[in-house]
């Protein structure tokens, strides 16, 4: 059995006081070299200021797929006794927290597609469907979809409404 030596790692507390001190000295006086780094962070943090408050949420929104509780919430006033359809962009756990489904029900309801396999996926629990076809479009029901899809759900007579990212598509009545 070989023992180390831990005190040895004392040694490092001298080059971690030395660099405290020297950043902090050339912290409150600066020189002249320091007054160019100070003006290109300040002019380099404002732009990342101006980008991320105003761009970036545009950019970002979609991967964060906004809009997609107001859409379930949505889908769900809308169903009734229908089925639900979800695209397969949104994964079932995402579906679950915005639907704020019961778990008793959850368990007594979902149908998984690889039970015996590490990974399980559902394909449906409650109401709600999962992993729709996207060429095919079935009769009825109300559909979670891209907003990508939205003009292929309109020409097969459905009305469509949007929220930021997300559509929630239901079969318009006659």
């Amino acid at each position: 059995m070989t023992f180390v030596n831990i005190n040895r790692i004392n040694s490092i507390h001298f080059p971690i006081i030395i660099f405290c001190v020297l950043g902090i000295y050339h912290t409150i006086r600066p020189q002249k070299e320091d007054f160019k780094f100070i003006k290109y962070a300040v002019i380099s943090f404002i732009s990342f200021e101006s980008f991320y408050f105003t761009e970036y949420n545009q950019r970002i929104s979609a991967i964060f797929k906004k809009g997609l509780g107001e859409a379930v919430e949505y889908a769900e006033k809308s169903a009734g006794d229908n089925l639900i359809y979800v695209s397969s962009k949104y994964m079932h756990p995402e579906i679950l927290f915005y639907s704020k489904f019961s778990t008793t029900e959850y368990i007594e309801t979902v149908k998984l597609d690889n039970y015996n396999q590490q990974v399980m996926n559902a394909v449906s629990f409650g109401n709600y469907r999962l992993k729709i076809d996207e060429q095919a479009i079935p009769e009825g029901g109300i559909y979670i979809i891209t907003n990508g899809q939205a003009g292929r759900y309109k020409e097969f007579g459905y009305d469509v409404r949007t929220f930021d990212n997300v559509s929630v598509a239901v079969k318009k009545k006659p």
